[in-house]
């Protein structure tokens, strides 16, 4: 019984360990964005390949594909494109709270013959924060900011 226990152990601690090398592995056509030196800005690439002291991509913001190979020694900074994650949450929060914001303001501003104030313009918040939250929400689907992610390649730096 305590063979079969550890047996099993053994084999899903074997089978989760490879997980971390394989997230690193970089395959050619990969975008990557590299700092060379510390003269150089920060520049976006596709990867054509790498070996154990040099990298090789082309410049993704030319307008020619050339090639290009840097030695590691000069590679300062490595990043791979992990995608680009929605900010849905975030928008419809802040479209919520302008919206709650601007409605009520609306209200206070000019009352007109709403009785009391207070509760009109919660009124006037809640239906502008409704608009505002689904302006929100679709302006945080439409727009994510890029995620990079550093990685350490079996180079030389």
């Amino acid at each position: 019984m305590i063979s079969r226990v550890a047996g099993s152990w053994l084999t899903a601690l074997l089978a989760l360990t490879p997980l971390p090398l394989l997230a690193q592995a970089l395959m050619p056509g990969e975008r990557i964005r590299l700092t060379v030196s510390t003269v150089l800005p920060r520049f976006e690439a596709t990867l054509l390949g790498y070996d154990n002291d040099s990298l090789r991509f082309t410049p993704t913001d030319t307008a020619v594909v050339r090639a290009h190979a840097v030695a590691a020694i000069h590679i300062r900074v490595r990043e791979r494109y992990r995608g680009r994650p929605r900010a849905t949450g975030r928008g419809a929060l802040i479209g919520t709270a302008l919206g709650a914001a601007i409605g009520a303001l609306l209200v206070v501003a000019d009352p007109g013959e709403c009785e009391p104030v207070s509760s009109c313009a919660v009124i006037g918040a809640g239906m502008v924060g409704a608009a505002g939250l689904v302006v929100g929400t679709v302006v945080g689907v439409a727009v994510g900011r890029p995620r990079w992610e550093r990685i350490s390649l079996p180079l030389r730096p």
